[in-house]
């Protein structure tokens, strides 16, 4: 018979750390986020990291609407 752990209740009062985590993209996506983070006086993993945050906040929307194509 297979022990199985039974899953740990959830905690009320998490704190809210700063973690790292990879992803996978196309070379030219890693370059071009390296690039404009640099622009912007960062580094990509942080530049990543808000880049995710705003989208979470704005509620993970399915497309994204390009700048040039903005009126």
């Amino acid at each position: 018979m297979l022990d199985i752990p039974t899953l740990p209740p959830r905690k009320s009062d998490l704190e809210d750390k700063v973690k790292r985590f990879y992803m996978f993209a196309p070379t030219s996506v890693v370059l071009a986020l390296q690039k404009e983070a640099a622009m912007r006086g960062t580094d990509s993993w942080n530049l990543g990291g808000i880049v995710i945050a705003q989208w979470l906040a704005a509620g993970c929307p399915d497309q994204i609407v390009p700048l040039n194509e903005i009126g």
